[in-house]
């Protein structure tokens, strides 16, 4: 069904009705983007970027669905009467268009074809409610094409038009009008989706963007206010709901989170507000689509469940009997070969006595003078990660430190920016940086419960995989990074050394929950050795020893000392 929604992708938004009953005569469309067509027929093709959701950003992101709307528009003709119907092979040839001027994500292709689906019927809701509906009374208006898109064919125009007139599409559009007036939070944001808004947002001083955010920022107006009462009365109950709940213990990717609960209703299968396109709930929540014959047959499993346990407690109550004790004067017999254990519960944790002094220092100014949601903020150059920004390590964080517990992406980003101020005064090191540049690109992350570092060297077409668990496949994170290696050596003009990238392995951990202190310890061998020869690096042996990953700790909260 039509939406009605007037975004569209390549710049109809300023067309005007052109044609009089003089102006029969078929013309030429305007040409749209020229530098794509240009770069394309040159063979460079622009190089798209992606967030961490899988869609497409920044200027080439913008271009990407620009040119997808002109390459539906001119591929598929509008008697189609929905997306689906649209043969694959025309889908295919609209997908083969797009790799042929970018360079994409290989797996993009299902929110290529998507974002073609939506462009295709804002398409022809353009069409129909700019240069049909006006002059539904005047059809000597309608007899050709608008001269803008003179790309349709006339046959196809004729077909379109009668179906737009037909008393079933005016009953379907006066449906699908109502059912939009009932939109009370419209958002703002035009083109610029919620993707580039993340960006925008991430760029200044927000320290971590959520989607209840997202959701607030969208809906701002120029004078940096909302448009109306019912979005305004949103906002107040959502201001409300984060002042009454705790904000370390909040899921921020849970289905029932704070903009849910505001809103009061729950989210659609097909969208996440305030997220945008290209994201589900299924991958945004984490959660499993559960259908009615899943929860049936959970039901008829229960049962059997609960009649199995039943029988194996009758069957243990009428063959076995408890043994007692044969020994003792005790009066009250005792059961035999049992141990009494003790009530209290065993808690394991780092002793403050065998902290370094300068982790007993900072936890206790964590503990006794921070405030619970406090923080310790800095600002990271722009020659760390390309963009200059503030960031914060929470009071929570610190304590997790000292404590040995799992390291949070803040507190990693701290350690990085500790060895980039540590050899960024360095003469070896800038020697080596001015002979070799951009030789060795480190990027921890984390692929699911732990973290791990990727050593990149793009010249020598290696990479190591320092996944101290090495319980995680990195069939994905392989793919992607061959991929950034293979576009790299394209733009670079690199004739590549191997048939296939060299990826090599690391010591293996030790404990549960010390991966973070190990991608510390590795990104700490690498930079302070002052070599670009990974292996050189890496040590070897099967472990690091807490003494070792105290070093990486020792030095993170005395940098952090310098900014209290």
């Amino acid at each position: 069904m039509d939406d009605l929604n007037e975004e569209v992708g390549v710049g109809e938004l300023n067309a005007t009705v052109e044609e009089t009953p003089k102006e029969l005569k078929r013309r030429r469309g305007p040409t749209i983007m020229f530098d794509v067509t240009r770069i394309r027929s040159l063979g460079d093709k622009k190089v798209v970027r992606y967030n961490e959701d899988g869609a497409p950003i920044g200027e080439n992101g913008a271009k990407l669905k620009s040119f997808i709307g002109s390459a539906t528009h001119y591929h598929v003709p509008i008697t189609y009467m929905s997306w689906k119907s649209v043969p694959a092979e025309l889908k295919d040839k609209i997908f083969t268009t797009v790799e042929a001027a970018f360079v994409i994500d290989p797996r993009s292709r299902k929110n290529v074809l998507q974002t073609a689906g939506i462009s295709f019927r804002q398409f022809k809701n353009w069409l129909t409610t700019k240069y049909i509906m006006p002059h539904k009374d005047a059809p000597q208006l309608l007899q050709v094409p608008p001269e803008k898109y003179s790309f349709i064919e006339q046959n196809h125009w004729e077909e379109f038009v009668r179906s737009r007139l037909s008393e079933t599409f005016q009953e379907k559009r006066k449906l699908q009008q109502d059912r939009r007036s009932k939109n009370k939070y419209n958002h703002r944001i035009s083109r610029k989706g919620y993707a580039n808004l993340k960006e925008e947002m991430e760029g200044s001083n927000e320290v971590y963007v959520d989607r209840v955010k997202m959701w607030k920022k969208a809906r701002v107006n120029k004078q940096g206010q909302y448009d109306n009462d019912d979005i305004q009365q949103v906002v107040h109950k959502i201001d409300e709901i984060s002042m009454n709940i705790d904000s370390s213990s909040v899921n921020r990717h849970c289905s029932n989170d704070v903009l849910t609960q505001a809103l009061g209703t729950k989210e659609h299968n097909g969208r996440v507000r305030g997220v945008g396109g290209y994201v589900t709930p299924i991958t945004y929540f984490h959660s499993v689509k559960k259908t009615s014959k899943d929860e049936a047959n959970i039901l008829v499993e229960n049962e059997e469940l609960r009649r199995r346990v039943s029988e194996l407690e009758a069957q243990i109550r009428s063959n076995l009997s408890t043994p007692l004790s044969a020994h003792g004067s005790c009066s009250r017999p005792i059961e035999w070969d049992l141990i009494k254990m003790p009530t209290e519960k065993e808690v394991i944790c780092e002793s403050t006595s065998t902290l370094p002094l300068a982790l007993k220092s900072i936890l206790r100014y964590a503990e006794k003078v921070m405030e619970k949601d406090s923080s310790i903020t800095f600002s990271l150059p722009a020659d760390l990660f390309g963009v200059s920004r503030k960031t914060s390590v929470l009071r929570e964080d610190i304590v997790d430190l000292c404590n040995m517990n799992e390291v949070k992406t803040f507190t990693l980003v701290t350690y990085m920016m500790y060895l980039y101020s540590s050899v960024s005064g360095s003469k070896e090191n800038m020697q080596l940086m001015v002979s070799k540049p951009d030789q060795v690109v480190l990027a921890p992350f984390n692929p699911g419960g732990h973290w791990a570092l990727l050593a990149i060297n793009a010249y020598e077409d290696t990479v190591f995989y320092l996944d101290s668990l090495r319980t995680t496949s990195k069939a994905t994170t392989r793919y992607v990074t061959d991929t950034a290696i293979a576009i790299f050596h394209s733009q670079k003009s690199i004739n590549k050394r191997r048939k296939q990238t060299l990826w090599r392995t690391c010591p293996l951990q030790v404990g549960s929950t010390t991966y973070g202190y190990y991608v510390m310890k590795y990104m700490r061998e690498i930079v302070n050795r002052g070599s670009i020869v990974i292996s050189d690096s890496i040590d070897t042996r099967k472990s690091y020893s807490q003494a070792e990953l105290d070093e990486v700790r020792v030095e993170l909260v005395e940098f952090l000392g310098s900014y209290m």
